[in-house]
């Protein structure tokens, strides 16, 4: 422990709290573990039993309460400090312009009721960050982010024992097992498939996953040239592991625009380290190559070995192999689909663009309103767009079964908030 923190448990032991003291100290710590508490809470996707048809309804409820709380315990931590001056970050701006026309879009929409539950959910969800800024501007917040690419490496692990482990699936997901006579039916759809659960899945694993490179590399480049203690041995192993983790659930997945965003946060995170991290790069890598790459060759001559000179690593290298040659067949079928208008997926987005255009195009300045583009899609569906694959206008009955979004955010912005609102987004 370092000479300032031991004499800030000494002033702790011998200064006695006074009340209001007290309740501004509890009031602090109470915001994080709220904090903490509803980031697990809005990553849970792996407890089913708490979400409906899909994951969506009660995790979308859970966050905006959870940041109701933490904003009354704010409140009452400054007011405890006699201080209710709000500050607000300056790259806030744009966000804070989004929201009023968001929340001002609500007088022109006609489902208002929508409106207002769908702006109740993504402002919430964008309150995480100022919440996130409040608590951590100008400390230090590599615990916080390794915390959040701990979670999504959980996350991804448990994905992978879904996918792969029978008796847990139909443990944690009986309702999806149907009994037909003679046979069995399993609906569940793996979570690194290319449609449904994945969506959820790719989108936290985006993100988290070039997160944990860069936190592996940047223990790595603090402990250059010093011997490895367990501790830093430790994090080192939970990072890499993490970062493999979500690495494999992207190789296993058919999830097109998961892929092609993780490569291109790869290829950014890449870039800036070539363009603002080159020195203490090179020096990385000259200080850590005894004692990562060599290892790291010495793993590659004995998989070679084993390869070689024994019959399981070569049955073992032809499964891989196998594996490898049936998923690059995949994923070039799948990526040749995009070219095949007569293909479902591919049509169903080219639908979304045509109507979509249409309605910025009689509402380019503010826009539908929020939560509207599935009130308004129906009636900007031409004919040659319904009569395509036998599509024909629902019944009200059916209106659950219309997309209530365009698959594209940027043009989910431009149809429900206009223009401006997208261009304060960009």
């Amino acid at each position: 422990m370092n000479s300032a923190k031991k004499k800030k448990n000494e002033r702790r032991k011998t200064t006695p709290l006074s009340k209001g003291d007290y309740w501004l100290r509890f009031s602090g710590r109470a915001v994080r573990w709220v904090f903490y508490g509803s980031l697990l809470l809005g990553a849970s996707v792996f407890f089913p039993d708490y979400f409906s048809d899909g994951f969506k309804v009660p995790k979308l409820f859970f966050v905006p309460v959870w940041v109701a709380r933490i904003v009354c315990l704010l409140f009452v931590s400054a007011a405890l400090r006699k201080d209710l001056s709000v500050r607000f970050p300056q790259i806030f701006l744009p966000l804070l312009v989004v929201f009023i026309v968001a929340a001002a879009s609500v007088g022109w929409s006609l489902n208002k009721g929508l409106a207002i539950e769908r702006l109740f959910q993504v402002s919430a969800l964008a309150a995480y960050l100022f919440i996130a800024w409040s608590l951590y501007r100008g400390r230090d917040i590599h615990r916080a982010f390794y915390f959040i690419i701990l979670v999504a490496a959980l996350i991804a692990l448990w994905a992978l024992l879904l996918d792969y482990v029978e008796p847990l699936r139909k443990a944690v997901y009986p309702n999806f097992i149907t009994r037909k006579p003679g046979k069995e039916v399993d609906l569940y759809r793996p979570l690194t498939s290319n449609q449904g659960n994945p969506n959820y899945l790719l989108h936290i694993l985006v993100p988290t996953a070039p997160a944990a490179l860069g936190s592996f590399l940047r223990e790595l480049a603090l402990s250059a040239g010093k011997a490895f203690s367990r501790r830093k041995l430790l994090a080192l192993l939970i990072l890499a592991g993490a970062f493999v983790v979500q690495l494999v659930c992207f190789i296993l997945s058919r999830n097109r625009s998961g892929l092609v965003a993780f490569v291109l946060a790869l290829l950014f995170f890449s870039l800036v380290l070539v363009v603002f991290k080159r020195k203490q790069l090179v020096e990385l890598v000259s200080r850590s190559f005894p004692r990562i790459l060599l290892p790291i060759a010495g793993l590659v001559l004995l998989s070679a070995g084993v390869i070689l000179f024994t019959e399981a690593g070569r049955s073992l290298a032809g499964r891989i192999k196998e594996a490898a040659t049936y998923r690059l067949a995949m994923w070039q079928d799948r990526f040749k689909n995009l070219t095949n208008p007569e293909n479902i997926d591919v049509y169903s987005r080219v639908v979304f663009l045509e109507a979509g255009t249409r309605m910025i195009s009689d509402d380019p300045l503010w826009g539908k309103g929020i939560g509207q583009f599935v009130i308004y899609y129906p009636g900007y569906k031409t004919e040659k767009h319904w009569k395509k694959f036998s599509l024909l206008p629902p019944q009200i009955k059916m209106w659950d079964k219309i997309p209530p979004q365009t698959h594209n955010e940027f043009l989910q912005i431009a149809v429900e908030l206009g223009l401006l609102a997208l261009a304060a987004f960009l």
